[in-house]
């Protein structure tokens, strides 16, 4: 900087032509001695400008120093808290953005190597932002890490109730093996029982019946003409006669009936030249027959069977005849004899 200075100069309107040189010597001098001091204020001003410079270099690199190690805190604090998360959730990827953004733009700045102060104000304002988001992403983290925590706990939860689940499931299933096998089992028997079942109702159902049984005693005279008679000694025979009831179910064919005449003493009567025998009835017991009578039933149609029981001498009392077929007794007829 260059500066001008002008003195003014005294005169002495009363002296000689010998005042005149030593006011020019003295002008000179000042002059002299004017630029001395200029020179040295110059110098002073330069010394004072560079000291000022220095102390605002290292004020300055101070400050960047400051910043930066400020900036690798906050940084090394979000690298070592982001490390610790396992699997990032997607709502933090907006923050995470964010965060490499403005870490993008402090680190350019910081790279120079003599940034503004507007970079460097404007650097301070990113870094106490990133700082702000750094915390708000701590939150974030932390919160995750809670929800994450419950989580696992449902999780571990969810697990052991799928296992005790699942445990239960294959009880289940080793049970319904269990219970499918005993019901084919009863199935199969209940099957079984039925088809034995159906066939004996059918059987049963099929069974024989008489209706409109008679017994009359007979004396036949020398003509041969029959007569009826009630009196012991007076009849020769005993005529048992009735019907066959018609039965849808019973099929057409040879069919037999078992006769048991009993004495009034109580004692199974002979027929004829017959041989009794024993048949078993559906009750389980047995029953004594004197004898069998075989003929041909038709479907649908009513069949009248007679026959005569002859006996040398015929006592007193009840005669009973009973018939039997399919093992049931079907009939009981009784005659009284004086």
């Amino acid at each position: 900087m260059q500066e001008s200075q002008q003195n003014n100069q005294p005169s002495n309107n009363g002296k000689g032509g010998l005042i005149l040189p030593l006011a020019l010597v003295g002008v000179l001098l000042a002059g002299s001695i004017g630029y001395n001091i200029y020179q040295a204020n110059q110098i002073g001003t330069l010394e004072k400008n560079e000291s000022l410079n220095s102390d605002i270099l290292k004020n300055e690199t101070a400050q960047k120093d400051q910043i930066r190690k400020q900036y690798d805190s906050i940084l090394n604090d979000y690298s070592q808290y982001k490390a610790r998360i396992e699997d990032r959730n997607n709502l933090l990827s907006d923050k995470e953005k964010m965060i490499q953004l403005k870490n993008q733009d402090i680190q350019e700045i910081l790279d120079k190597d003599n940034p503004t102060a507007e970079e460097m104000n404007r650097a301070r304002k990113m870094i106490n932002d990133l700082e702000g988001s750094v915390k708000n992403y701590k939150t974030e983290v932390a919160r995750l890490q809670k929800e994450n925590a419950i989580l696992v706990r449902n999780v571990n939860e969810l697990n052991s109730q799928n296992a005790a689940l699942t445990s239960d499931n294959s009880n289940l299933r080793e049970n319904n093996k269990e219970l499918t096998y005993n019901y084919e089992s009863e199935k199969n028997i209940r099957s079984k029982d039925n088809a034995i079942n159906k066939t004996k109702i059918n059987e049963l159902s099929s069974t024989l019946s008489v209706s409109n049984q008679q017994i009359t005693g007979i004396r036949v005279r020398n003509s041969g003409k029959e007569v009826e008679k009630t009196r012991a000694k007076r009849i020769d025979k005993i005529r048992v006669s009735f019907d066959v009831d018609r039965n849808s179910r019973t099929e057409s064919g040879n069919k037999k009936l078992y006769v048991a005449i009993y004495n009034p003493d109580g004692t199974l009567g002979s027929y004829g030249n017959a041989k009794g025998g024993q048949i078993e009835l559906r009750s389980g017991d047995t029953a004594n027959f004197s004898d069998a009578i075989s003929f041909d039933y038709t479907n649908g149609q009513t069949k009248n069977l007679t026959f005569d029981w002859e006996n040398e001498t015929f006592q007193k009392g009840v005669y009973t005849f009973n018939v039997y077929e399919n093992g049931f007794k079907i009939s009981q007829a009784k005659i009284a004899l004086r």
